[in-house]
């Protein structure tokens, strides 16, 4: 009887080891890495959510694909006073216009599902300098939009 009890127990503790280790290993699995533009680990899982977006460049141009969340964004544009810039949103099927302005100002725009996504900016002169920012909203507390370095500063 008393080495029943004692096999039981035994059973009973690797049950438990066995399961919290396999638990751990799941979670492990499903843990995402985050890197910066510098490529260092910037966060693990969701812990930073994702972090502001800067794109910037003169004349028109297809920008690099940027991997964007499902959700809305806040865009920070300044483009010339004098010129008006269009700004389409791509994805692999379609493009979608999201800004149609000049001067300096903020918009919003949805996106519905997770991808990497790439803009189109054209000014209609075809050369002026451009800049946005992209802030997803509702992001964790501790994440600060980027800052404009000097916005009486002329683009580039």
């Amino acid at each position: 009887m008393e080495n029943s009890l004692i096999i039981l127990t035994l059973v009973v503790v690797l049950l438990i080891v066995g399961a919290r280790y396999w638990q751990s290993r799941d979670s492990t699995r499903e843990r995402r890495l985050h890197y910066d533009e510098r490529g260092q680990l910037a966060a693990i899982g969701e812990a930073l959510g994702q972090q502001p977006v800067r794109l910037q460049g003169k004349g028109s141009e297809t920008t690099k694909a940027v991997h964007l969340r499902a959700g809305t964004y806040k865009v920070r544009y300044r483009f010339p006073d004098d010129v008006l810039v269009k700004v389409d949103l791509l994805d692999d099927v379609e493009a979608e216009t999201i800004l149609l302005k000049r001067g300096a100002g903020e918009s919003s725009f949805a996106i519905s599902d997770d991808g990497h996504y790439r803009f189109d900016v054209a000014p209609a002169d075809g050369q002026s300098p451009w800049q946005f920012d992209l802030t997803r909203l509702g992001l964790p507390s501790g994440i600060e939009p980027p800052v404009w370095d000097n916005p009486e500063e002329p683009l580039m």
